[in-house]
């Protein structure tokens, strides 16, 4: 779960806001928050919603709402390149969900798409 910090002693803030987005066993998608002050039992919210791009945009709402009050990512930032492409918008989650466990044949007709796909998975088999 990405975690963000704002420290200011000026203010005498020390706030963490930690978000994941995941897919439920019955298909539909959660943004899950968590925040408070470090050290202090957080405050938990979940955001379900029934189609991915919904929760997708929350997700990236909530986010930029806290970069722009001054919260930083901290911790592991590393993330695989796969995950890098499904957070620029690039290849929706589902479809690299789909080639990663090579389950069905997902027809691509965006060339752009099909290139990433080929360099990433050895082709779209």
């Amino acid at each position: 779960m990405p975690r963000y910090e704002y420290i200011n002693p000026a203010e005498n803030a020390r706030k963490f806001y930690e978000i994941e987005m995941r897919v439920t066993p019955s298909g539909r998608y959660e943004v899950e928050v968590q925040w408070g002050r470090i050290g202090a039992t957080p405050t938990r919210k979940i955001h379900t919603f029934p189609l991915e791009y919904l929760a997708q945009n929350k997700y990236n709402e909530l986010i930029q709402q806290k970069t722009a009050k001054g919260y930083r990512q901290v911790g592991n930032q590393v993330t695989s390149n796969i995950d890098k492409i499904v957070q620029s918008k690039v290849i929706p989650k589902s479809i690299v969900e789909v080639v990663k466990k090579k389950e069905e044949k997902v027809v691509i007709s965006d060339p752009r798409v099909a290139s990433i796909i080929d360099e990433l998975f050895g082709g779209n088999k």
